[in-house]
């Protein structure tokens, strides 16, 4: 029975192990894609943007993650400042959250008022990257 136990305890664990490291290994997988093919980025089009011309949170993000994993953080910045501010928050609380799996065997979940925080940032980075003068203006849309 204390066999059977233990058996248990390490598949969960391993389990756990397996599914935290599906998103470290997608991001190696498409580093090693655009570094070897020769491709700077993935260009997805918005709808929103090619019906309205506004921007949405969201517009630029792809090409600033293939820009953050080829190393162009001057780009990456350019084509959508909350994702690359997200990018690096987001893998903290990866790193942290597979630490706590592997060592204490437990999960962190995200605290709500962070949550709302980044809720919060987004859409005001929404309203803000669509304003008509200069500064807000440097993301590349096309």
């Amino acid at each position: 029975m204390y066999n059977k136990k233990i058996k248990n305890l390490l598949s969960k664990k391993s389990a756990k192990l397996i599914l935290s490291l599906l998103p470290l290994l997608f991001l190696i997988i498409l580093t090693l894609y655009l570094n070897l093919s020769g491709h700077n980025s993935i260009h997805i089009l918005c709808p929103l943007f090619e019906l309205t011309g506004l921007a949405c949170p969201g517009c630029g993000a792809t090409r600033c993650v293939c820009a953050i994993l080829t190393l162009r953080f001057e780009d990456a910045y350019k084509y959508n400042l909350a994702v690359f501010i997200l990018f690096f928050y987001l893998s903290g609380v990866y790193i942290y959250n597979f630490y706590k799996v592997i060592r204490y065997n437990k999960r962190v979940i995200f605290n709500t008022k962070i949550v709302i925080i980044i809720g919060v940032f987004i859409i005001v980075f929404a309203i803000v990257r669509n304003l008509p003068f200069y500064p807000y203006k440097l993301a590349e849309m096309a």
